[in-house]
């Protein structure tokens, strides 16, 4: 049994260290070509690379965008391996302990197998932002008491026809200069596991997990402030948050075919569900009024909502069965269901607003509901089938049905502080068209199914192929409530030469609309005629040069 162990020490002044600094993002296109390489030769053993980099001060954001680039003593790259007849294990570590590093690798014995992969994945937005606002804790924003009531006092006291673009400006212009920065980064660490079981079973059978964390800043927030002068704040939106997919997977193979299913259940969980910025023209929460003019009042905060906890969980159940004359026939189910029950947060942030029936808006207990308990199906069926009946015919066919039902349990809204958020009291009035008072709040199932068939013969060099394709569509809460996609196509191949290859295609396709509009469908539902016509030579010509020549004509009516 051989034994070895390499250690490299790479030493660069400036950014000459290029093979862990070349590219954005330094992942290995695939084990075994980077510096730590494996020797085929040797069973057991190690690399470790080591850099000393004695700058950092590259006058470009972009150049660190996707990178942290180490000051001093960094580690590239390095592997430890070990492989004998009851083990195979190896690893791989690249710029260990940095914002972009990665680990790679396998843990095989004779009872099972093991592969992960860990990626920290580093985003950097934007060096160096100015806000005149200061972050307080994860996703609340604030400033200081005495600048908020100055700017107030200034703005309430001037007349509405003096609040003009000068006017702000001569009013911020000392806020800005004087404002703090921050930058804007994101980091991304994804660790993945398959555990393969199936070893010593008559399946297969694999179990999976993955788990990834977002931590820093989703990028810029922006959004309108509503009180006596409604302002846009753009700040940097907190980012906090898990999903995790447990997964196992099982196969039963044989001669004629396998079965095979699977199931994963997928969580996600926000840890920074709010966004709150201090309004910089209102010191503290009071009624919002017009009259006498000018106005004045509003939230001395605004409050906005992030993407809510939610789960899924996904079922699927196939088949392949193999016959004679080349005959394939496969199937797959696939069922989930998607749920969002994440508690309500109150319609406002603003103590100061009420509702119609005078309640505090910023309470609980004047939501209709405590939370969405919002509950999604999914199906979807694939079922193909291909065959060789004949030496020179091709036959293929599939069918496939997706189909989208929301069960959410809804409710009918009866008043909101959306229109002016944080400022006014909005009553919703349902309609026919928005039964539950707002069209975001209608029930949008749909329901798709495909049946395509296709017929090939070859005439000597020749081979011309023919489809056809019917599909239904059917939605709910849309103008055209149901639609027929239909279609058919011809294809020539004629191989000429060796080095000679010509394909042409004509296909022709109708989709069709039933419903009720005013002002016409929308683009993705309207009646649709489409041709298509292609022409394709390919040349194969000596010393490995390949030429090719392409027509494509698309014609939407």
């Amino acid at each position: 049994m051989k034994k070895s162990l390499q250690f490299s020490t790479l030493l660069a002044v400036g950014f000459f260290m290029a093979p862990p600094l070349a590219t954005a993002q330094p992942a290995p296109v695939g084990l075994g070509t980077s510096n730590c390489a494996i020797n085929s030769a040797e069973t057991k053993g190690g690399q470790v690379s080591v850099g000393v980099l004695g700058r950092d001060d590259v006058a470009s954001s972009r150049f660190f965008e996707y990178r942290e680039v180490p000051k001093g003593v960094s580690v590239p790259c390095f592997n430890l391996f070990s492989k004998t007849d009851k083990l195979d294990f190896n690893l791989f570590g690249y710029n260990v302990s940095q914002d972009d590093q990665r680990y790679i690798g396998w843990f095989k014995t004779n009872a099972f197998d093991l592969v992960f992969d860990y990626n920290s994945i580093v985003h950097s937005m934007g060096n160096d932002a100015r806000t005149i606002q200061t972050e307080i804790s994860q996703g609340v924003w604030g400033m200081s008491d005495t600048l908020q009531q100055t700017l107030g006092t200034t703005v309430n006291a001037t007349p509405t026809a003096g609040r003009t673009v000068t006017f702000y400006d001569t009013l911020l212009n000392p806020s800005f200069a004087s404002a703090g920065s921050v930058d804007i980064t994101s980091l991304r660490q994804r660790g993945s596991a398959t555990f393969d079981l199936g070893k010593k079973l008559p399946f297969d059978l694999s179990l999976t997990y993955m788990r990834e964390l977002k931590s820093g800043y989703r990028g810029e927030e922006s959004g309108g402030i509503y009180s006596a002068g409604t302002s846009v704040m753009e700040i940097p939106s907190p980012l906090n948050e898990i999903t995790q997919d447990i997964g196992v997977k099982a196969a039963y193979n044989f001669d004629k075919g396998n079965f095979h299913g699977s199931f994963n259940r997928n969580l996600y969980n926000n840890r920074a569900e709010t966004l709150t910025i201090d309004n910089p023209f209102q010191w503290f929460d009071a009624p919002y009024v017009t009259t006498p003019a000018p106005a004045v009042g509003g939230g001395s905060r605004a409050r906005w909502i992030t993407a809510p906890d939610n789960e899924a969980s996904t079922t699927n159940l196939g088949f392949l069965l193999k016959f004679a004359k080349q005959t394939r026939i496969s199937g797959d189910l696939s069922m989930g269901r998607w749920t969002q029950n994440a508690p309500f947060y109150p319609y406002t942030i603003n103590s100061a607003l009420r509702t119609t029936a005078g309640v505090q808006a910023d309470s609980l207990s004047a939501l209709q509901r405590p939370s969405f308990d919002g509950k999604i199906d999914t199906q979807t069926i694939n079922l193909t089938f291909s065959s060789r009946p004949a030496e020179h015919l091709a036959l293929r066919a599939s069918f496939r049905s997706y189909d989208l039902t929301n069960k959410t349990n809804r409710f009918v809204i009866t008043g909101d502080a959306g229109a002016t958020p944080d400022r006014d009291w909005t009553v919703v009035t349902p309609s026919a068209s928005d039964p539950y008072g707002h069209a975001t709040a209608n029930v949008y199932d749909h329901k798709t199914t495909k049946f395509t068939a296709s017929a090939a013969y070859d005439i000597g060099d020749l081979t011309i192929e023919g489809q056809a394709r019917i599909g239904r569509i059917e939605r709910t809460s849309r103008e055209a409530e149901k639609g027929d996609d239909n279609g058919w196509a011809i294809t020539a191949l004629y191989r000429a030469k060796d080095w000679l290859n010509f394909r042409g295609t004509y296909d022709d396709s109708k989709r069709t609309a039933e419903g009720h509009t005013i002002y016409g469908f929308q683009s993705d539902e309207a009646e649709r005629t489409t041709k298509r016509t292609g022409i394709d030579v390919e040349f194969s010509l000596p010393k490995g040069v390949d030429l090719s020549f392409a027509y494509f004509l698309r014609d939407v009516q």
